[in-house]
C-alpha cells in the first residue's frame, strides 16, 4: 500500500467503509508507517471532538422539502411476471423495480468520488476551523501529547537514551534543555524506567521519560514553565489513551499511556511525592 493513498483510506476507515480485507491491510499500514499511523490518530481525535463539542441541528423541514422537490421522480416499471417471480423466489413475495437515471456520460464514477472528495474535504476543512476557534489549550496540548506519544512507539523511536538509571538519564539532558528534569526510580513500585527522548510537543521542546507497567508503556513529558503556578488535572481518556498533567516549581508534567485513568493518577502520586 503507498502512503499516496493514505489520505482517502483514512477518511475511509474513519468512516467503517473499508471491507474486512481493506482493513486489514490498513491496519498493517498503520503499523509499519508512522506518519499514516499519525495521520489516521489526528483525524479520529479531530472527528470525536467534534461529534462531542460541537451542536448538531436538523435540517429545517422546508430545506428538505426543497431537496426532494428538486429531486427527479423516478418512474417505476412493471414488476417481474408471476412466472419468473416463481423461478427466483418464493410467489408470497412481491417487489417494485424503480429504474434508476443512468449518469450522464462525462459523469464518471471517478469525477463523482472526486466531486464529493472536494465537498467533503470543504466541509471538514470548516468544521476543522470552527473546532480549532473553540478547543482549549489545554485539549489541544492532551492531543499534542497523545500524537507524541504514538508516533514515538509506532515510528521505534522511543528512546535517545536507555537506562534504569536516574543517575545516568539525568545527565543527558544537559545542553539540551533549559531545565534539568527530576527523574526518579519507582521500581519499588511496579514501575520500571527504561530511558528517555529528547521531544518537541506543541511547539515546545520536552523531555520524555519513558517507564513500563509490565507491558504498557508511560511516557513522562516535562516542559519548562518558570511562571506556571501550581495546578493538577484528573487523567482523561483520549483516543483509548490516559492523560493527566500537574505544574511544579517551574516545570509542568503531562503523562501519557493506555493504562487505567486510576492507574495513570497513582504513577502521578508517586512522581509528585504524594504518597
Amino acid at each position: 500500500m503507498s502512503c499516496d493513498d493514505k489520505c482517502l483510506l483514512v477518511e475511509l476507515a474513519l468512516d467503517d467503509e473499508l471491507d474486512p480485507p481493506g482493513l486489514a491491510e490498513f491496519e498493517r499500514h498503520l503499523k509499519e508507517c508512522p506518519d499514516c499511523a499519525v495521520a489516521f490518530a489526528r483525524q479520529k481525535a479531530l472527528k470525536g471532538a467534534l461529534r462531542a463539542q460541537l451542536p448538531r441541528h436538523r435540517a429545517p423541514s422546508a430545506l428538505v422539502q426543497r431537496i426532494r422537490t428538486a429531486l427527479p421522480d423516478l418512474p417505476e416499471v412493471a414488476a417481474p411476471s408471476a412466472e419468473a417471480a416463481q423461478a427466483t423466489e418464493p410467489a408470497s413475495r412481491t417487489a417494485t423495480v424503480v429504474a434508476l437515471p443512468a449518469w450522464p456520460p462525462l459523469v464518471t464514477r471517478a469525477r463523482v468520488g472526486m466531486a464529493l472528495s472536494a465537498i467533503g474535504g470543504a466541509l471538514a476543512a470548516g468544521l476543522a476551523t470552527i473546532w480549532l476557534m473553540h478547543v482549549t489549550p489545554e485539549e489541544r496540548m492532551t492531543q499534542a501529547v497523545v500524537e507524541s506519544h504514538v508516533r514515538a512507539l509506532m515510528s521505534g523511536r522511543l528512546l535517545d537514551v536507555a537506562s534504569d538509571d536516574p543517575k545516568t538519564v539525568r545527565p543527558w539532558f544537559t545542553g539540551r534543555l533549559d531545565v534539568s528534569p527530576p527523574v526518579k526510580d519507582l521500581s519499588a513500585h511496579g514501575y520500571q524506567l527504561v530511558g528517555a527522548r529528547l521531544d518537541y510537543v506543541d511547539n515546545k521542546r520536552s523531555a520524555a521519560l519513558v517507564y513500563k507497567r509490565n507491558e504498557h508503556v508511560i511516557t513522562l513529558y516535562l516542559f519548562s514553565t518558570p511562571n506556571a503556578p501550581v495546578s493538577e488535572s484528573d487523567a482523561v481518556v483520549r483516543q483509548g489513551y490516559s492523560v493527566c498533567h500537574w505544574s511544579r516549581h517551574g516545570i509542568t508534567d503531562w503523562v501519557v499511556s493506555d493504562v487505567d485513568p486510576d492507574e495513570l493518577e497513582a504513577f502521578e502520586d508517586l512522581v509528585t511525592g504524594s504518597v
